[in-house]
Order: C-alpha cells, then structure tokens, then sequence
C-alpha cells in the first residue's frame, strides 16, 4: 500500500500496515482493547492539547467542530462517559490510541 501525503507544517504522520487473517468485521475485540474492562482505574486522559490539534486540521480548510470535532475529543467523551464505541479490532485499537494520545487517528481498509 502507498500513501501519499503533502506537506503539512504541523503534521508528522506515522502509520502502520497489518493483514488480518480473516476478514476484520469478523473477528471479536478482545477484551484488552476496552479500556472501561482492561484499565478501570486509568481514567482517560485529557487531550494534551486540543487547540493544536484543531489548528492542525484547520490547516487547508477543515472546519473541526460540531460534527466534525476530532475523533479524539468524541473518543475521550464516549469513554467519560462509560460508552466507548466498539466497531471492530482495528477501529477499536485506533481509537484507543486516540484516547490515549489525544490525537486523531483512522484506519483505512485496502480492500474498500
């Protein structure tokens, strides 16, 4: 897979690739990715700093609010708020780094 990115004067993307061995929508999240069951005394952290990660989407035009607020504000909120969202073990992985990290992340499936 190749990812093509322009130049972003607020940005230092990582990534990493993994093959599932079946497909990912059918495999269960494994309790250690739910951090209400895996860590019920580490609270989820505040994000360390939210402002810059807006103005690092607002760069180029994306309006982050409402709607559109990074995931890692949602993700920190949901988990507040005893609902973290479960979809499947690659989005629930992404989105505990979120929680944890405080910045947005994503996953992308080649096959789609």
């Amino acid at each position: 897979m190749t990812i093509d990115i322009d130049p972003h004067p607020l940005l230092e993307l990582r990534w990493f690739e993994a093959e599932w061995p079946t497909p990912v929508a059918e495999v269960a999240t494994p309790a250690w990715l739910d951090p209400a069951v895996a860590r019920p005394s580490l609270a989820p952290p505040e994000a360390p700093d939210a402002e810059g990660v807006r103005a690092l989407l607002r760069h180029g035009g994306f309006k982050p609010a409402g709607r559109s607020k990074p995931c890692s504000e949602y993700i920190a909120g949901a988990a507040r708020d005893g609902r973290f969202p479960h979809v499947n073990p690659a989005v629930d992985a992404a989105n505990v780094v979120a929680l944890h990290s405080g910045l947005p992340t994503g996953v992308l499936d080649e096959a789609l």
